[in-house]
């Protein structure tokens, strides 16, 4: 068998890595004794580090435990303790497959055998190719300061960004409850070991009609959990009703408000000040019993400055260095300023933020400054395929220009006869597939129920 070393792996010891099972989509997890799967975490017991031996040759050691991945021969497979170093019961070869986007982990004691999996148990098996015998290794990314590893030099319309679509719509529905799962046992559903789960977790969504159900929400993380899981743009609809801005997916309310939104971006920049959020904010729905004379950018601007002190926030115009926007909220913005007085700069001008305003609905924007797909009418298989062939369009050319000063935002998000979460379960596996491994500039990439291996994808492909 030839022996060829995945890229990004260190020849001695390395950065800690997860290791995703391509079938479930779940973590090999360990207690420092079993082996099993679980939905991705934090808790230090998923981390790996692969130690080569030889070319391709790797021992796989549990960071938690200090163990290594061990082929007990008729006893199964688990963890031990080290033993001499040339022992091949703790040797693993490790090739790329599918352009290096999995790997197949072969036993050296039992060339024949593969580290294979059902989603529950771990186990060994003869290579037949199949999804239950790929994995797939992500460096370990910390999500909550993840820009903090970037410099400062880069601008931000230079970065790769994952982001969520219509970011408040957790808490649609009369109790404000986020509701039907956490996004840890969404992640666990994105790759569904059969059908039969797929269908289950689909009629739980279909079944969600209250207040608008299902095609209604969006999202299942709050926003505080989105920023913490290293989402960086967030997409926030707001309708002007009763002298103030309330978080709205089309005529259903979302138990939110404007004020809690730029609240907890606040609190997150305080305690992460690398960081930078990309704010869209969008008039959602229509203006209804307002007694005073705002408009709505006015409303907008006076929320942010009341919610928010002046060093958190930037109306910038223009592309800056992420150097210049740590800890900042910057403001892109999807409607006019009317009746707004922005701030005045320290050399007399007025910047109103980004303007993103002028999206095709439904379409493709293509300007100087910015290219933006927001595709997001899935109604036939025609719908479809449109929206794919859109996606990747501009993908491609995102990556073909990453310094062409256009803003790419790309949206994965989609609706129709099936819901939010169904076009999504497809199609952020779809893109995650469709990646390029290594340093790539993606753009701005805003999902509904992103997965956690999805946006680490993105932020990982910031550096390499």
């Amino acid at each position: 068998m030839a022996h060829a070393s995945p890229p990004g792996f260190s020849a001695t010891t390395g950065p800690s890595f997860y290791l995703f099972h391509q079938q479930s989509g779940k973590a090999l997890d360990s207690d420092g004794t079993t082996l099993y799967f679980r939905p991705p975490n934090t808790d230090g017991f998923q981390y790996w580090q692969f130690e080569e031996v030889a070319p391709g040759r790797h021992r796989i050691r549990h960071r938690q435990s200090n163990k290594l991945l061990t082929n007990r021969d008729h006893v199964g497979i688990g963890l031990q303790e080290a033993a001499d170093p040339s022992e091949l019961r703790q040797q693993w070869d490790v090739t790329s497959l599918d352009d290096n986007r999995y790997l197949r982990i072969t036993s050296v004691n039992t060339p024949s055998l593969v580290l294979d999996g059902n989603g529950d148990a771990v186990y060994l098996h003869r290579w037949n190719e199949s999804s239950f015998q790929k994995w797939s290794r992500q460096e370990y990314v910390d999500t909550a300061n993840w820009m903090g590893g970037i410099a400062d030099r880069r601008p931000i319309n230079q970065l790769s960004i994952p982001g969520t679509h219509d970011s408040g719509t957790a808490t649609v529905g009369p109790d404000g409850a986020p509701r039907p799962r956490d996004c840890s046992w969404y992640d666990a559903i994105c790759h569904a070991r059969n059908a039969a789960e797929q269908v289950a977790w689909l009629a739980e969504q279909a079944a969600y009609t209250v207040a608008g159900g299902a095609w209604a929400q969006c999202q299942t993380m709050t926003i505080a959990q989105q920023l913490a899981s290293g989402i960086r743009f967030l997409d926030i609809r707001c309708r002007h009703y009763r002298n103030n801005l309330l978080i709205h997916h089309g005529a259903f309310y979302c138990n939110l408000s404007f004020a809690d939104v730029v609240r907890d971006c606040r609190d997150f920049l305080q305690a992460h000040p690398t960081e930078t959020i990309l704010l869209s904010v969008k008039e959602e729905g229509t203006s209804a019993e307002n007694t005073d004379e705002r408009t709505f950018a006015k409303m907008v601007l006076d929320v942010l400055q009341a919610n928010a002190p002046a060093e958190r926030l930037s109306f910038r115009d223009d592309y800056a260095p992420l150097g210049e926007l740590r800890g900042k909220m910057q403001l892109l913005r999807r409607f006019n300023d009317k009746g707004a007085t922005f701030p005045t700069t320290a050399a007399g001008q007025q910047p109103k933020g980004i303007d993103i305003g002028g999206i095709v609905d439904d379409g493709v924007t293509n300007t100087d400054k910015l290219r933006i797909q927001d595709v997001y009418s899935v109604m036939t298989p025609g719908g479809k395929v449109q929206k794919a062939e859109a996606q990747i369009q501009v993908l491609n050319e995102s990556r073909a220009h990453p310094s062409d000063g256009k803003l790419t935002i790309n949206f994965l998000s989609g609706f129709g006869i099936e819901t939010p979460a169904a076009v999504a379960l497809a199609n952020n596996h779809a893109m995650y597939l469709g990646l390029p491994s290594g340093r790539q500039h993606l753009g701005v990439m805003p999902m509904d129920f992103p997965p956690s291996y999805l946006i680490n994808t993105i932020i990982r492909s910031n550096f390499g």
